[in-house]
């Protein structure tokens, strides 16, 4: 009997402090703890979260511009000891100097800054705090473009001269993959960034789609060219303006660019005729 009842007094004691360290390792547990969210500025001035690609499109050569937002969810301050990027091409700003006091529920904001380069991007944001609080991360991504657009026949080579009733395509690169973007044909304009884009010239396509490599095959743009000058832009950006450094123009303002459609040879060739046989009509009665 004795044995049961110290055997049940043991079992107690252990509860007791079992139940005592789990408390203390939870209100520890509260009492510290830090998160980062990392951002990317957007061509439209938005912050995407951006932790899954391919994140904003940003033009190559352009600043792009992160944000990384420091949170204490614990009930005691903490000194933040750095807040860093994996990636060496990142310039933080202004420069601030560690350790950085966080008070809980009060969010700190830090800024870097760098060069786009073409294609998929990723860095990750982190923050330490001391050993004893565990250091977060935080992706996030941008695609780097450098949109060109071409006119060009069915197999993709760039034509700039077509027939009147021919068939007219777009080529052209370095955009994001497997996005469909805003396409206009119109009337050949002089171009100043900012620009209001035209009206679309009727029966021609409004939108191109990029394959997983962020180009865009031989797409027919109007299926029967009018007689004319023409510019190819397609609006990266979706505004309904022609951004310089954004947006893909193929203007026939620009080295011979853009598209002419010509009448058809037997257009121009009868009134030619016509004309040379009366020359020669006249020459013989001279005669």
């Amino acid at each position: 009997m004795k044995n049961k009842q110290t055997m049940l007094i043991c079992i107690g004691i252990s509860l007791i402090f079992l139940i005592m360290f789990v408390g203390n390792a939870a209100a520890n547990d509260g009492q510290y703890g830090i998160v980062i969210e990392k951002y990317t500025l957007g061509m439209d001035g938005v912050w995407y979260d951006a932790d899954i690609a391919p994140g904003p499109a940003i033009p190559v050569g352009s600043t792009v511009e992160w944000k990384y937002e420091v949170t204490n969810y614990g009930y005691n301050p903490v000194l933040l000891d750095n807040v860093w990027d994996d990636q060496v091409d990142v310039d933080f700003y202004p420069v601030f100097l560690y350790p950085d006091s966080m008070y809980p529920d009060m969010p700190m904001e830090y800024f870097a800054s760098g060069i786009a380069v073409p294609g998929q991007y990723e860095n990750i944001g982190y923050v330490d705090a001391g050993d004893t609080i565990p250091s977060p991360s935080d992706p996030s991504h941008y695609y780097g473009i450098q949109p060109t657009v071409e006119s060009s026949d069915g197999a993709g080579t760039i034509k700039d001269i077509f027939l009147e009733g021919e068939k007219v395509y777009a080529i052209g690169g370095g955009y994001v993959p497997s996005i469909t973007y805003n396409l206009y044909v119109v009337e050949d304009v002089i171009w100043s960034n900012g620009d209001t884009i035209p009206s679309r010239v009727l029966g021609t396509a409004t939108s191109v789609t990029t394959d997983d490599s962020g180009n865009i095959l031989p797409t027919t743009i109007w299926s029967s060219a009018v007689v004319g000058g023409y510019d190819i832009i397609v609006d990266v950006n979706a505004n309904g303006n022609y951004d310089e450094g954004i947006d893909a123009l193929d203007d026939m303002d620009v080295n011979g660019a853009g598209y002419q459609a010509i009448p058809e040879f037997p257009t121009i060739a009868l009134p030619v005729v016509a004309i040379l046989g009366l020359a020669f009509i006249f020459q013989r009665r001279r005669n």
